[in-house]
C-alpha cells in the first residue's frame, strides 16, 4: 500500500500496538506523537522501511507537519479520546482541501452527533468505535445473530473483560463515562425499553470465579439491538484484579485525580497473570436451544484495540461522508469471519452456530 496512513498515540498502548499491526499488513505509517524521544524508544525494534515518526500536538493545529498534512487516513488513538478527538478534528478539518477517512478508537454518541455534519461538509468519513468496547462487542453481536435467518425476538448476552493494566488515559476515559452517563450502566434493553438489572447472571465458564461482573451496555452494542430489532440485549463488564475494582469504584464516588489514585493498586494487580475475554450468546426468545455463542481471548486488550483500529483503516472504502460507530459499517462481520481463521498475534475466536447453521454471512467493507 503506498498511501500513508498516520496514526496519532503511536508511543501509547494501543497506538503502538495498531502501528505494528499496520505494517504487520504492509502499509506505509507516519507514527505521531507529542515526543520523538517516546516514539523512538517505543517503535525502535521495528523495521523503518515503510515507517516514519514526527511529532505532533494534537492540541495545537500549527504543529502539524507537511507529511502529516497530506494523509488521507487517519487512525487516533490518542487518550483520552475524550479530551483530544475534538482538537484533533479542528486541526484536520481545517487544512480544506482535502477528503479521506478518519478512523477513532474511541468515542461516543454524542462526539458522532457533534462531528457528523462537519465532517460530511468536508467530504471526510469517520469512523468511531473502532476498538473493543465500543467496537468488537457490537460486531460480535452483529456477526452472530446473522446465524439466523432472522433477528427479530433474539436475545443476545456479552461479557467483556477480564485483568489488564490500568493506563492513566484509561481511567480518565472512565471516570468521564461515568459522569457523563454514556452508555447504560446498570441497565438492560428488554422489549423495546431499558430496564434496571436486579439479579447478576453466573460468569461464564472462561472466567475465574474470583472475576466481578457489572451490568453495563456501551452505545454502540445498544445502537446494534436497536438496528437488530432485538428482544433482549444484556451487557457486562468483567474485572479479575480486585485492586483495580476497588480503585474504579473509589475514583467513581470521590472524582479524584487519576495519577493520585493510579499507582495504588499496581503491585497488587501484577502478581496475577493477564486476560481479557469477550464471551456473546446470541439465541431464539422462544426456543433457547436455538444458539449461536462465541469466544475471543487474548492477553492484551490494548494490542486488539489497535488491531481493530488498523482492520477499519485498511478495510474501509469510500463510504458516505459523516461520522458513524465501526460495528455499523456494511459487512463488517468480515472482520470475526477472517480473525476466527487468521486472527492477530495472541488472539483467538471460537465459534458455535446454532443447529442447522454453519456461518455467519460474509462480507466486505
Amino acid at each position: 500500500m503506498s498511501e500513508i496512513i498516520m496514526v496519532t498515540g503511536a508511543s501509547g498502548a494501543v497506538g503502538s500496538a495498531c502501528v505494528e499491526a499496520l505494517l504487520a499488513q504492509g502499509a506505509q505509517v507516519l507514527a505521531t506523537g507529542r515526543s520523538l524521544t517516546r516514539l523512538a524508544e517505543r517503535l525502535g525494534h521495528l523495521p523503518r522501511a515503510r515507517l516514519r515518526l514526527a511529532a505532533l500536538d494534537l492540541t495545537d493545529p500549527a504543529s502539524w507537519p507537511e507529511i502529516a498534512q497530506r494523509c488521507r487516513r487517519i487512525i487516533q488513538c490518542a487518550g483520552p479520546s475524550y479530551r483530544l478527538t475534538g482538537p484533533l478534528l479542528t486541526g484536520l478539518l481545517s487544512r480544506g482541501g482535502t477528503t479521506g477517512i478518519y478512523v477513532d478508537a474511541g468515542g461516543d454518541g454524542e462526539t458522532i452527533s457533534r462531528w457528523h455534519r462537519p465532517l460530511a461538509e468536508a467530504g471526510w468519513q469517520g469512523i468511531f468505535g473502532a476498538g473493543v468496547q465500543p467496537g468488537l462487542v457490537g460486531v460480535a453481536i452483529r456477526a452472530l445473530c446473522a446465524a439466523f435467518p432472522h433477528t427479530t425476538g433474539l436475545r443476545a448476552e456479552t461479557f467483556t473483560g477480564g485483568h489488564q493494566p490500568l493506563t492513566l488515559a484509561g481511567l480518565e476515559e472512565y471516570l468521564q463515562a461515568v459522569h457523563r452517563r454514556t452508555g447504560y450502566p446498570g441497565m438492560s434493553f428488554r422489549n423495546g425499553v431499558w430496564e434496571r438489572v436486579n439479579r447478576l447472571p453466573p460468569l461464564p465458564d472462561c472466567f475465574p470465579a474470583t472475576a466481578q461482573c457489572h451490568p453495563y451496555t456501551d452505545e454502540e452494542a445498544a445502537c446494534a439491538a436497536e438496528d437488530l430489532a432485538l428482544f433482549e440485549l444484556r451487557g457486562f463488564t468483567v474485572s479479575g484484579a480486585a485492586a483495580i475494582t476497588r480503585l474504579l469504584n473509589e475514583a467513581m464516588v470521590t472524582g479524584g485525580y487519576p495519577a493520585a489514585l493510579y499507582p495504588r493498586p499496581t503491585a497488587a494487580a501484577a502478581m496475577h497473570a493477564e486476560y481479557f475475554f469477550l464471551h456473546a450468546t446470541v439465541r431464539e426468545s422462544l426456543a433457547p436451544g436455538q444458539q449461536a455463542h462465541s469466544l475471543l481471548s487474548c492477553t492484551d486488550s490494548y494490542r486488539l484495540t489497535g488491531a481493530v483500529a488498523a482492520w477499519a483503516a485498511l478495510n474501509s472504502g469510500p463510504r458516505q461522508p459523516g461520522a458513524g460507530w465501526f460495528s455499523r459499517l456494511p459487512g463488517v462481520a468480515a472482520l470475526w469471519q477472517q480473525w476466527r481463521t487468521d486472527p492477530p498475534p495472541g488472539v483467538n475466536i471460537s465459534w458455535h452456530a446454532p443447529p442447522g447453521q454453519t456461518r455467519c454471512e460474509e462480507g466486505t467493507l
